[in-house]
């Protein structure tokens, strides 16, 4: 037999007595003197809070795979409309927050259009308030609010990002040749006919390549990781 020096309480089995003396002697003890548990002591706590984190994983890797297997199901066009609600859409984001810079232009001369995409796409998406949602699922879905509404993206929505994004590009590059010498103007030379050709993409295959690209960035800028939003109730 066992028996606390702190309460009377009297066990038969040393591990339960080695759980409660852990417990019991805290209180008590804390009041006259700092608690060093013995090495035994140690010990038992050890294996105690082991087994509890133990548990927990256990029960975190069970609500992920719960939640993996639910979020399938759920109609994210409904969930947006019926959870969001942003004071930007896309038409006023084009107009306003989507921003283009010479020093963008310049990237373009000096790497591509695409890489200049990424840039001018980065530094106007604020994930927050962007007209864009999307979600680390398997199938690469990109939402847009416009209109008052969420909508999956479609072939129009991501066109005349792209359009936007050119007419801003060449109007700084307008800007910027009103300043350069008529001899570079009315004789070109070879870098600066190159870099003019950079700055426009009119072939249907690399125009694609661009639709494609911008919806995919914008998709990595944006997206949601949706363990991450557990804490809603949703069906997916």
């Amino acid at each position: 037999m066992h028996k606390c020096r702190f309460c009377g309480k009297i066990y038969k089995r040393v591990k339960a007595y080695n759980n409660h003396i852990l417990l019991c002697q805290m209180p008590i003890e804390d009041m006259t003197r700092e608690i060093i548990p013995s090495q035994r002591e140690m010990w038992h706590l050890i294996k105690k809070l082991i087994k509890q984190n133990n548990n927990q994983q256990k029960k975190i890797e069970t609500l992920e795979r719960v939640v993996n297997r639910d979020v399938k199901k759920i109609n994210m066009v409904d969930w947006l409309n019926n959870n969001i609600k942003l004071s930007t859409n896309l038409d006023k984001w084009l107009e306003e927050e989507l921003i283009v810079t010479i020093e963008d232009m310049f990237y373009i001369f000096k790497t591509d259009y695409t890489r200049g995409l990424h840039r001018i796409l980065s530094n106007s998406i604020q994930k927050d308030t962007a007209p864009f949602k999307a979600f680390s699922h398997k199938s690469k879905q990109l939402y847009i609010y416009n209109q008052e509404k969420w909508d999956k993206a479609s072939a129009d929505n991501i066109t005349k990002i792209f359009h936007i994004i050119q007419c801003k590009i060449i109007r700084e590059n307008c800007k910027w040749e009103k300043d350069l010498p008529e001899s570079i103007k009315f004789n070109p030379t070879l870098a600066y006919l190159k870099n003019n050709q950079k700055l426009l993409v009119t072939s249907p295959k690399p125009k694609e390549r661009c639709f494609k690209y911008i919806q995919n960035t914008i998709i990595d800028l944006i997206k949601i990781n949706l363990n991450d939003m557990a804490k809603f109730k949703f069906y997916m």
